[in-house]
């Protein structure tokens, strides 16, 4: 109950600015394997209806980053998966592969590009996005169109021509298919039980999650189907986000699941008098860590790059502490090189 009646909020009016479209549409219509990136922008703008036309239309296969995960159901044809460095090998392997990456609503940041002065070196890409800050900051685009996602794919969508590379989508789909994810050969393997997550799960479901590898287990693992499903601070890395996140989306799902590990539970300790004095709805909690206190991707994802420096292709990290190891394939087939970290 609130001593205050709530405002309802209209969905604004986009206008786009002036600008010459030609360039990205020349690009678009032009391209033989053309590949899309969504990000969170087709959420906020609730373009995912436009970005399924526009990937049809294209016949191409569509990679999201964490934040727009459900933008467009994981069930559709040209979705393939997760891209970045917490991403799908079968993405990884197949964007490098494609003419022409269109970014929507999505930006460039270093989860998803890595070394950014060689990112899609053999591609042209076109990137949307509402915030101009956000053209060429880390990547340099070949076109670009600045508006609201849905705005701009309306406009563009009536001049996009089919794409004449009839069987493109099909190999990529046939190559990503190529490289499952694997589970830790342990009883109790994160994915294992993520994938039991997936059957519980409905496609209202709000899975909401703290930060760290739990996080990406989960992204990488877990099916959307609709958009606002998936609560996450992504980027951010907001320690202790999950529990307030999930208690926020309790008040209005009917089912909703809530990950997190140690370190969650330690930043989220003070909100549970919240949950148990307003949230009626049953909370389902799955603890998946790797048991250390402080850590765990991070110290990973910086050794991952110290080796990468070091000239290292492949690494295997190996911790002595934990039941588990994580492999990381960083794009290429030469050279293994194993790093033990520090008890």
């Amino acid at each position: 109950e609130t001593d205050y009646e709530p405002v309802s909020v209209e969905r604004p009016v986009h206008r786009l600015p002036e600008q010459d479209m030609a360039p990205a549409l020349g690009i678009i219509n032009g391209a033989k394997r053309p590949y899309l990136y969504i990000g969170g922008g087709v959420i906020s703008s609730e373009a995912g209806a436009e970005v399924a036309q526009l990937a049809e239309k294209l016949g191409a296969p569509v990679a999201s980053s964490a934040m727009g995960l459900g933008a467009i159901p994981s069930s559709h044809p040209n979705y393939i998966g997760l891209i970045g460095m917490h991403g799908h090998k079968g993405v990884a392997r197949t964007l490098g592969k494609c003419d022409a990456l269109i970014a929507v609503g999505a930006r460039f940041s270093d989860r998803v590009a890595g070394n950014r002065t060689g990112f899609m070196k053999n591609a042209k890409i076109v990137h949307i996005d509402i915030d101009a800050a956000e053209i060429d900051k880390n990547v340099t685009s070949h076109a670009h169109i600045t508006g609201d996602v849905k705005t701009v794919l309306k406009k563009i969508l009536p001049a996009i021509r089919p794409s004449t590379e009839k069987d493109w989508l099909s190999r990529v789909r046939d190559e990503a298919a190529r490289y499952p994810l694997e589970d830790s050969g342990y009883a109790l393997c994160p994915r294992a039980i993520l994938r039991a997550v997936n059957k519980l799960k409905t496609p209202d479901t709000i899975i909401a999650t703290d930060v760290g590898q739990h996080q990406m287990f989960a992204a990488q693992t877990i099916r959307f189907d609709k958009p606002r499903t998936w609560l996450s601070s992504g980027g951010l890395g907001t320690m202790g986000y999950g529990l307030g996140a999930a208690i926020g989306g309790a008040l209005g799902a009917e089912k909703l699941m809530f990950l997190t590990d140690i370190d969650g539970i330690r930043a989220d300790e003070k909100r549970p008098e919240t949950l148990i004095k307003y949230i009626t709805v049953p909370e389902i909690r799955a603890m998946i860590g790797d048991g250390r206190i402080s850590g765990g991707m991070i110290p990973k994802v910086n050794s991952c790059i110290y080796a990468i420096e070091k000239g290292v292709s492949n690494v295997l990290i190996i911790n002595g502490t934990i039941p588990h190891s994580i492999l990381l394939e960083l794009f290429t087939d030469s050279g293994i090189g194993t790093m033990v970290l520090p008890e």
